[in-house]
């Protein structure tokens, strides 16, 4: 990681290199245990925007750090505030125009639309699986 760290994750990278140091880890086995790319880990302190929340909560699983403490440090919401802004349609909406500020909203629209579509498809086939196991057992 960078000597400088100025990025809104800063806190969060400079507390995820100490307890990295602390466990022995390199930051091969590190990004191996969080499931993220070296360039994430590399990049995370310098980046100019927070990063997404599964490659903090990787990174506090592999170092055992509080899953609030993580989102706080690393400039985001709470886990418990992410997971309900998941579930709310509108909200969602905002957290997608504030994080990418510079793509058009109709685009935003299109691309949520698809995704979806996609999720109501992967929702049934799911569906379908269980009620086939259901019947098979």
């Amino acid at each position: 990681m960078s000597d400088e760290l100025s990025g809104p994750a800063a806190a969060f990278a400079q507390r995820v290199e100490r307890e990295r140091v602390n466990k022995g880890l390199s930051k091969t086995l590190l990004v191996e245990r969080a499931g993220i790319g070296r360039v994430t880990l590399d990049r995370l302190g310098t980046r100019t925007r927070e990063p997404r929340p599964s490659t903090v909560i990787g990174l506090a699983d592999a170092l055992d750090i509080d899953h609030d403490e993580a989102f706080e440090l690393a400039g985001l919401a709470t886990h418990a505030e992410h997971q309900r802004e998941a579930s709310d349609p509108s909200s969602l909406a905002e957290v997608l125009a504030r994080r990418m500020p510079d793509v058009d909203e109709e685009i935003l629209a299109r691309v949520v639309l698809n995704l979806a579509d996609i999720v109501r498809e992967v929702a049934e086939e799911l569906f379908d699986r269980a009620k086939k196991g259901r019947e098979d057992a």
